[in-house]
């Protein structure tokens, strides 16, 4: 079995440095890709459907900027909870009777979106705790003592 994948920058400390045009140009395309979906609506994943929430909605917004809107989500209730539980254990004897090639097809799959998107998640989860790049990686510069 073999799987085919497309190069991709290695992150490491020794690449997270000012003077990589690479890095900071792939960042850059996750930043856009990133606002392209700022105040977007998600809805929970129940049993294979998108649902709204039983309890409404909250919306998250960014601790740098409380005007930018990250999205509105869908709050989930003790009932959404059950559901889902339920949903994980009806899936549980079909996922553990899969062949485990077949698992490990579906993982590696999963596994190849995170590394595809890993900009974008890059850029979100900055907007998201509050975190300019130029910030953390003059964090990463900082000498040890």
């Amino acid at each position: 079995m073999t799987t085919e994948t497309r190069p991709r920058i290695k992150i490491t400390y020794a690449t997270l440095r000012n003077d990589n045009e690479e890095l900071h140009a792939l960042y850059d395309a996750g930043v856009e890709q990133s606002r392209a979906a700022l105040g977007a609506a998600h809805k929970n994943l129940i049993d294979g459907r998108w649902v709204d929430g039983s309890a409404g909605t909250f919306e998250a917004r960014s601790p740098i900027d409380r005007d930018i809107l990250l999205g509105t989500f869908a709050k989930g209730d003790r009932a959404d909870v059950q559901q889902a539980i339920d949903a994980a254990r009806r899936a549980a004897p079909a996922w553990r009777q899969t062949a485990w090639r077949d698992r490990l097809r579906i993982l590696n799959a999963a596994a190849e979106l995170i590394s595809e998107r890993q900009m974008k998640y890059g850029a979100d989860m900055a907007v998201e705790v509050g975190k300019s790049r130029s910030r953390r990686l003059a964090r990463s510069r900082k000498p040890r003592t």
